[in-house]
């Protein structure tokens, strides 16, 4: 069950909402994650910042047990804390304590990649694959090789099984998380 908190307020739960499209363009789960935490992780500004650390962490780890990066917990952390209309609604060191907590996520990820070829691969053309498409599956790969959970093989067995992706786009994504697991910083 849900605590109130300051994400609780009627235009706060629109800011919620926001992160509800980009997270759901990883399917069913991404969106249902969207839509059942977003207030739950309003009420971690409640909370000491080693203790929310501590929350997003175990809900990073269960996420991406389920095949969800990390990346879009820290998105979703991210429009928290920076949409105009949740400036009405949470205090100045709540936003900073969200934002804290996304860019914690954020470096956990990135750190796990090399730099140069993080770029590289934000910027490879595949259709469809926008570069925050590219990036939720170079997450994966990051939070694979962190002992976060194992999502990229979760993300290759959706790949690998929706009937929705075409053998071409298969491939092309099979051969990118390839290139992305190359990246990581031994």
């Amino acid at each position: 069950m849900m605590r109130s908190g300051p994400l609780q307020h009627a235009r706060a739960r629109s800011v919620i909402t926001r992160s509800v499209t980009w997270c759901g363009a990883i399917g069913d789960r991404g969106e249902a994650f969207a839509r059942s935490d977003g207030a739950w992780l309003g009420t971690l500004v409640e909370l000491s910042e080693d203790e929310a650390g501590r929350q997003v962490d175990w809900l990073a780890r269960l996420l991406s047990a389920r095949g969800i990066p990390s990346v879009c917990l820290a998105y979703h952390l991210e429009v928290l804390h920076s949409d105009p209309e949740a400036h009405d609604v949470l205090a100045p060191g709540h936003r900073r304590l969200l934002e804290s907590l996304a860019r914690s996520v954020t470096l956990r990820y990135r750190s796990a990649l090399d730099p140069e070829s993080y770029r590289r691969l934000l910027s490879t053309e595949i259709p469809a694959l926008d570069p925050r498409g590219a990036e939720v599956l170079l997450c994966a790969v990051a939070d694979q090789h962190t002992a976060l959970a194992p999502c990229a093989d979760r993300v290759v067995n959706w790949i690998e099984s929706d009937a929705a992706i075409g053998e071409p786009m298969r491939l092309e994504l099979l051969a990118f998380l390839d290139r992305a697991r190359a990246a990581i910083v031994p």
